[in-house]
């Protein structure tokens, strides 16, 4: 089962920017190319990320309260997806 999380592509440019964090730094964090982050950013379709490159760009994109809040929302996710597994 695979799951993926959604952004508009000028919501991931902007808040990529605001962490001051270049193009080249979320692509090696992401694992993927270059070019893949270029796309994102300039293409007019949605930013398709699997659950777990979303957690990592929030955490390197987050303050230290915020990682703690995203932690604790995909712990919340990680329970229930558990749940959904085991029954």
């Amino acid at each position: 089962m695979f799951f993926s999380k959604k952004m508009k592509s000028q919501d991931f440019r902007s808040i990529r920017e605001k962490a001051g964090l270049s193009r080249a730094d979320v692509a090696e964090a992401l694992g993927v190319s270059f070019p893949t982050i270029q796309k994102w950013e300039t293409s007019d379709a949605e930013v398709k990320m699997s659950l777990t490159q979303f957690e990592i760009f929030m955490r390197i994109v987050s303050s230290p309260e915020e990682q703690r809040i995203i932690q604790e929302k995909m712990d919340g996710l990680t329970s229930l997806w558990m749940d959904k597994v085991k029954n």
